[in-house]
């Protein structure tokens, strides 16, 4: 990690894990927490790329024509998630080794929102029910396996510039990653006092300019920012638009019956 790179940062305690749980029966019950909030990242990240191409477009140019040209915005981008080769146990006779492979997904990334018969917003639950299907499908692959037979054979047998050089051209240009870390359900003790929360944050991976942890603690699920700062100036104000389309999505739940709740 390059560390003479600026950082933005920002975190909270975002939802309780039952309620998390609830809204993705009721929207779209295939999803899972993971996909919940990899589709509310995927949001912010389309809400990052407007800000980006507004200023863009903000007149700092004094050619005319550049003023009028805007940057398209692409409508999906593709996520990473590490993912423990073993649901995170470890097995008898295993040392705590790296188990840690990688999948890609794509993701729909327009922040666009429309109103639908309910008079509330449809895409929240279209973005959810389309990435639940897009990371289901990648699960049933073997990339996890092979990503990380991939990368221990280089680690392994390759010059440490050539790992590098590879790491950071084998990102699948993607805009953030996601990983989901599931804590102790109770609150644990360190030398007589309670642990009442835990952070975790994630370092960058080459090429990725956004890092996400979503980390459940006691029955609490908690949302950390770790980002290049040229691509994430304002970690708060990202943050704040994932919770915002989580709250979308939790009333969309409200609003849906047992019967109307759906994959799209």
């Amino acid at each position: 990690v390059n560390m003479t790179v600026d950082r933005s940062v920002s975190w909270c305690q975002a939802a309780k894990v039952s309620d998390v749980k609830y809204i993705a029966s009721k929207v779209c019950p295939t999803a899972t927490i993971n996909d919940v909030f990899v589709s509310c990242a995927s949001y912010a990240i389309g809400k990052q790329l407007e800000q980006h191409q507004n200023t863009s477009s903000g007149g700092i140019s004094n050619d005319d024509k550049s003023k009028d040209r805007k940057i398209a915005l692409p409508s999906h981008v593709n996520v990473v998630m590490p993912v423990h080769l073993y649901g995170g146990v470890i097995l008898p006779g295993q040392s705590m080794g790296n188990r840690i492979g990688a999948m890609v997904a794509r993701v729909p990334s327009s922040p666009v929102h429309k109103p639908n018969e309910h008079n509330i917003s449809s895409t929240a639950s279209e973005r959810l029910s389309e990435v639940s299907r897009n990371i289901s499908f990648v699960k049933k692959s073997p990339i996890a396996h092979l990503s990380w037979i991939t990368a221990k054979f280089c680690s392994d047998y390759l010059p440490a510039p050539l790992v590098k050089y590879l790491m950071r051209n084998a990102n699948a240009n993607a805009a953030f990653v996601l990983s989901n870390v599931r804590g102790n359900t109770k609150k644990v003790h360190w030398n007589g006092h309670t642990v009442e929360n835990a952070i975790g944050f994630l370092p960058l991976p080459p090429g990725i300019p956004v890092g996400i942890v979503v980390q459940s603690y006691a029955g609490q699920l908690s949302i950390s920012i770790s980002a290049d700062k040229k691509a994430v100036p304002d970690a708060d104000l990202f943050l704040k638009w994932m919770l915002d389309e989580y709250f979308r999505l939790s009333v969309e739940a409200a609003a849906l019956s047992t019967s109307d709740a759906k994959c799209l």
